[in-house]
């Protein structure tokens, strides 16, 4: 198959961003016609998130929550244009990010779960940023900040710290002095929100959320529904296929490239590890996974050229829209 066929010119040209208004207004219309109501809100055992539900009603979480999702598209499609992680310019990872997300009801409708995934994105520009860079304190610290930061919602994104150590020796940024920045950086905001609850005499309420760290989660995996079972077989067929090519053919990337990538790798094999034991819960943290999958279904599908990866891109297409009506 040449460069200028109908399915390069689809995702690669004009037609890719005609194409990707047109799903994205699809697939959200029918989540929100069908399914808003699935829209509810649990208690996650965080510091702050329980408050937060308290102090602001139902409708305007529900329009946060469409917030984050819609931002959390656009901050992935704009971090693979910053460190251009796709070889070519495409609007794929929008793309497969809006179709993973807005089949799982679960997922799309967890408030403290869309939250995670936006600020794990931002921990992964940080940790992008700190590529072979001669002082990275000012990014590990950040990291171990917004990590921080989002566990007063979601205590167990802390899990992901030592993936984090580990991406930080990818990027050849980890040092002793990075190490230290990042334990300050994940010390801060618990040392602004201790004083807060010593000042309030209230040190029981800060404690709480650290009995329920270690539980294990009631929810799995394994009891999803018939399209539940049919948006996960599809994402890992995706996701297997991505990175056969991507090893095969690493090498036509550049260095720093497959640095990105062997990193998202270790991130996708990190929550689905973390969620088959469910150690986290599903619908908080499965966004990373998707937002990591769909990079590499984006690198796939634009590099494979053949009839076949067009054939398997309309039919995965097809596919997650048709989950919608279930």
């Amino acid at each position: 198959m040449n460069k200028d066929s109908f399915f390069m010119k689809t995702i690669n040209g004009k037609w890719s961003l005609t194409l990707i208004t047109l799903v994205t207004i699809l697939c959200w219309s029918l989540v929100i016609a069908f399914k808003s109501d699935d829209f509810s809100i649990q208690p996650n055992h965080s510091l702050f998130f329980g408050p937060l539900t308290k102090l602001v009603s139902p409708r305007i979480l529900l329009f946060v929550n469409y917030l984050l999702v819609l931002g959390t598209s656009f901050l992935l499609l704009w971090l693979d244009q910053v460190f251009s992680i796709i070889r070519t310019k495409t609007f794929l990872p929008f793309l497969f990010y809006t179709l993973f997300i807005t089949t799982d009801p679960g997922s799309f409708f967890s408030l403290p779960g869309n939250l995670t995934t936006l600020i794990l994105l931002a921990v992964i520009y940080q940790l992008f940023r700190s590529y072979q860079k001669e002082k990275n304190v000012e990014e590990a610290f950040n990291i171990g900040l917004l990590i921080s930061a989002g566990s007063l919602f979601s205590t167990r994104i802390l899990f992901f710290i030592p993936v984090i150590w580990i991406g930080l020796s990818y990027t050849r940024a980890f040092s002793r002095k990075s190490f230290f920045a990042s334990i300050v950086g994940l010390l801060t905001p618990y040392w602004l929100t201790f004083c807060w609850f010593l000042y309030q005499k209230d040190i029981s309420g800060f404690i709480e959320p650290f009995y329920h760290f270690f539980q294990v989660n009631p929810s799995s995996a394994l009891e999803y529904e018939i399209s539940g079972w049919i948006r996960v077989c599809f994402s890992l067929l995706i996701t297997i296929f991505a990175v056969i090519n991507f090893r095969m053919h690493s090498f036509k990337d550049k260095i720093k490239t497959r640095t990105y990538f062997y990193f998202i790798l270790t991130l996708i094999i990190f929550v689905a590890i973390l969620i088959i034991f469910n150690i986290i819960p599903v619908t908080e943290y499965a966004g990373i996974y998707y937002l990591s999958v769909s990079l590499f279904a984006a690198h796939f599908f634009v590099t494979v050229n053949s009839r076949l990866s067009a054939v398997f891109f309309y039919l995965s297409l097809i596919t997650f829209i048709g989950l919608l009506f279930f």
